[in-house]
């Protein structure tokens, strides 16, 4: 019985309404085919959300690999020799895009004896004493920024302070010179941890404030700072 088509199958796991009746007939008996269409899915849709991804690491060498086996390129060749440009483009982005780790954990064996590829441990980037005001004589606070693994980073804050009656805590960075600033997020409880905002240059941002905030709908920082501190470099660390 003839398999059908690789332009058909590429075109079937990517949503396209190509198949004829004999094609769906054909699809109903045939689990090779179907078991095609599904692997070559998954690898689109894997590909399609690591678009989204800003940051870029170099794959392990393994990942065409893993793909190539999980596709069966090699042992397939006589019976594909066209393979669709568009499926081309999506694997490719996939490999170069995801970096290795997301293709190779979507794609492996689950008795592959290599394991997960490690993506490495966060960088501690500088560190910050938090100091009271005069207002907030026994508060105290810290604030830590690490870099992640994909490039991304985060500020670590924490923050001792008396009980408000009302309102709520919300942690920024703000200027060198104290003319601007940008919100981190609203603290829960005595911590939190805040994705930093992409282009954000904490060797110009580098004073975290914690300010008591009122619940009056204004976005701007309320002027009451409970702690405040500048993050100095740190030892590269684990």
């Amino acid at each position: 019985m003839p398999h059908l088509d690789p332009d058909t199958l590429a075109l079937l796991s990517l949503g396209e309404a190509v198949a004829t009746d004999a094609d769906t007939a054909h699809l109903a008996e045939c689990a090779s085919c179907r078991d095609e269409i599904e692997a070559l899915a998954l690898t689109v849709h894997v590909g399609r959300e690591s678009l989204t991804s800003e940051a870029l690491v170099a794959p392990d060498a393994r990942v065409w690999a893993a793909v190539s086996s999980e596709l069966g390129l090699a042992q397939r060749r006589s019976r594909r020799m066209r393979v669709l440009p568009l499926l081309v483009a999506a694997v490719t982005a996939l490999a170069l895009v995801v970096g290795g780790a997301a293709v190779w954990q979507a794609l492996r064996p689950a008795s592959d004896p290599l394991g997960p590829v490690p993506l490495g441990p966060d960088r501690l980037v500088a560190t910050a004493a938090l100091e009271p005001f005069p207002a907030w004589p026994t508060a105290a606070g810290s604030a830590v920024l690490e870099e992640h693994p994909d490039g991304t980073r985060s500020v670590t804050v924490t923050l001792e302070a008396p009980p408000a009656d009302s309102g709520f805590r919300e942690a920024w960075l703000i200027s060198s010179d104290a003319t601007q600033l940008v919100s981190l997020g609203t603290m829960r409880g005595g911590s939190g941890t805040f994705d930093l905002p992409a282009g954000v240059d904490t060797a110009r941002f580098d004073l975290v404030d914690v300010s008591a905030e009122a619940d009056d709908g204004d976005a701007a920082h309320s002027g009451d700072s409970i702690v405040r501190g500048k993050l100095e470099s740190a030892t590269i660390g684990g």
